[in-house]
């Protein structure tokens, strides 16, 4: 007897061991890439740049150091695409990545040179009232696509009436822009325009005796974490209401395994509360089914675009610009993309279009 159980004792632990061994196999057959994108002229960092590794869905775009990290990558060798709004787009090839074993990878960039990429220049005259220009005047002054919607315009008995448009988007010739509200400044002593918040309080502690059901939301959003690094980013604190904790738990990515059968997986995690006695934490997390880019249908994308004037303040239509460009990065031949701008009026810019 205490032969064949010290043989059941063996057995057992050569069996932990082998799965111990498999385990940290699992967790150790990954690689990661990282490393710093410059200009080519300046040597400056280049924020925003898209990195992705051609033939997945792995990438990362640039921190305000230049730097991008991509991580859990299967050993290969990779091709890298870089695209950016500002710099042309270029192709790294032969990109070795081996398990436990991050890849550094650092490029420099050359500008852009195109239409979308071009400046507008300032020149210091003192800019005329509409009222004391001529109707082809405005009319060349509203032609910049993009930048503000063309009110209705029309001379009658030498008089310039202007009708449509957000209030004060054409209030100068030149161009310049008043905040989104319609006002001639930042309101509340707001760092910037149209940023206010509202504090909806915290729902109260419910004891289980009294009900035992909880129900949640499959609810994705983080925007208060994305707000918060661009205030934070831009050199000012957030206002408190900004600040909301669920949308910081969602904007992280926790490697939950997809489901291979089931439409999503649910996973669990508990801990003891730091917020009262006998309680827990409890942390519910929902994986749904992933599509590999191959085996998904085609995509028919209507794109509807802000171009009113409140557009043209804190590089919003230039983050329009760039969202698109990184979405060609992820289209097929067979997806179509149709883009309609709209302002006073609306209007059709791409019909339906394939790469």
């Amino acid at each position: 007897m205490r032969n064949k159980a010290f043989i059941t004792y063996l057995f057992i632990t050569l069996l932990l061991i082998s799965i111990t061994a498999i385990i940290n196999a699992e967790q150790e057959k990954y690689g990661s890439i990282k490393g710093i994108l410059t200009d080519n002229k300046t040597g400056d960092p280049v924020i925003g740049v898209s990195v992705i590794i051609e033939g997945t869905t792995l990438g990362a775009i640039t921190d305000f150091d230049g730097k991008y990290f991509i991580e859990k990558v299967p050993p290969g060798i990779y091709n890298l695409k870089i695209t950016s709004l500002h710099y042309k787009s270029d192709i790294i090839k032969q990109v070795t990545v081996i398990v436990d074993v991050t890849t550094e990878v650092s490029f420099k960039l050359t500008k852009a040179e195109n239409e979308l990429d071009s400046e507008i220049s300032v020149t210091a005259e003192k800019p005329k009232l509409l009222r004391d220009l001529t109707t082809t005047e405005v009319q060349q002054t509203l032609s910049f696509d993009c930048a503000i919607a063309a009110p209705d315009i029309s001379k009658v008995d030498k008089k310039l009436h202007i009708r449509g448009g957000r209030a004060n988007d054409v209030g100068y010739a030149t161009g310049i822009h008043y905040p989104a509200h319609g006002g001639t400044a930042i309101v509340n002593d707001e760092p910037f325009d149209a940023m206010f918040f509202k504090n909806y309080g915290v729902n109260p502690f419910v004891d289980t005796e009294d009900d035992h059901l909880s129900t949640f939301a499959v609810d994705v959003d983080d925007a208060s974490y994305v707000m918060m690094r661009s205030y934070l980013n831009r050199g000012a604190l957030p206002p408190d209401e900004a600040i909301r904790t669920e949308e910081f738990v969602n904007h992280f990515n926790y490697n939950y395994a997809p489901p291979y059968e089931q439409a999503f997986r649910v996973y669990v995690e508990g801990a003891p509360s730091r917020f009262g006695q006998n309680c827990s934490m409890l942390k519910i997390g929902i994986k749904g089914m992933e599509i590999a880019p191959e085996n998904r249908k085609d995509a028919n994308l209507v794109f509807v675009i802000d171009v009113s004037g409140s557009m043209a303040t804190e590089n919003r239509l230039g983050l329009v610009k760039q969202a698109l460009r990184l979405l060609v990065d992820e289209l097929s031949n067979n997806d179509n993309v149709g883009i309609v701008v709209y302002g006073s009026t609306g209007r059709v810019i791409l019909e339906p279009t394939s790469l």
